[in-house]
């Protein structure tokens, strides 16, 4: 995480590789360098993962993003930063649910 960031994204994967792919640690990497705080996290359990219906509810993926708001929003260093949502795979299909809740 930069010393002093200039924004923080919530940035969540929803299937297929994970949070610890190269690919989505390179964009977390990325962001960071541009002076991006990051919270990569996956949407799904490695369980329910298996359960490829899982992959393509939307419900539940907008009420993991929404968790993961929540679970944020009140860090001190978070409350003062414009903040942002990004998603990779499924959590990028329809993202409504958790936009919702900042607009």
């Amino acid at each position: 995480m930069p010393s002093a960031p200039a924004g923080f994204v919530i940035f969540a994967h929803g299937s297929g590789s994970s949070r610890l792919s190269p690919r989505n640690t390179l964009v977390a990497t990325h962001l960071n360098s541009a002076g991006l705080a990051t919270l990569l996290f996956d949407l799904l359990t490695e369980e329910e993962a298996l359960d490829r219906a899982n992959v393509f509810d939307i419900p539940l993926l907008g009420a993991r993003m929404v968790q993961a708001i929540d679970a944020v929003e009140d860090l001190p260093f978070v409350r003062s930063l414009p903040n942002g949502l990004f998603g990779a795979s499924s959590s990028s299909r329809n993202p409504e649910p958790s936009t919702a809740l900042l607009v």
